[in-house]
């Protein structure tokens, strides 16, 4: 017989990282909830997201997206002071890929976010744009900004 586990208590192949892990967000639950039952109806899907969680503390809105535990240095592109923080830390893996990113406080581009992380996007040569409050994220994607 098949088992199935989804949520808290399943680690899941996150092929972004190559590993099994355990997904504690709420957003990733219900996503391997959907995947779970639509495997047991006889499907065959298989997880592909990045991870993303997003949390509140003290009226500040904190998104992240991707795997801590791969993470070696890490780069901050913003306001990190004051009573109203606004920054992006972007952590490093030891060959400057993009492991994770936390959001702090307004997020304009989530979607620009997670595909830095889905793409395991390669910093060496970009870290001073990655870090410009100025340079448009979606140019990093080889996209325009407009």
């Amino acid at each position: 017989s098949n088992i199935y586990a989804a949520g808290d208590c399943a680690a899941v192949r996150d092929p972004l990282f190559g590993k099994h892990r355990m997904m504690y967000p709420w957003e990733t639950a219900a996503l391997t909830g959907r995947l779970a039952g639509m495997n047991m109806a006889g499907g065959n899907g298989s997880f592909d997201a990045v991870t993303h969680c997003t949390i509140r503390v003290l009226h500040v809105e904190i998104n992240v997206w991707g795997e801590p535990r791969r993470v070696e240095r890490r780069l901050i592109r913003g306001t990190t002071s004051g009573e109203s923080p606004r920054f992006i830390e972007f952590g490093l893996t030891a060959d400057g890929r993009i492991a994770q990113v936390l959001s702090v406080g307004d997020c304009q581009d989530m979607a620009t976010l997670a595909e830095l992380v889905r793409r395991r996007m390669q910093m060496v040569v970009d870290q001073d744009r990655l870090i410009d409050p100025d340079a448009p994220l979606r140019e990093l994607l080889g996209e325009s900004a407009g």
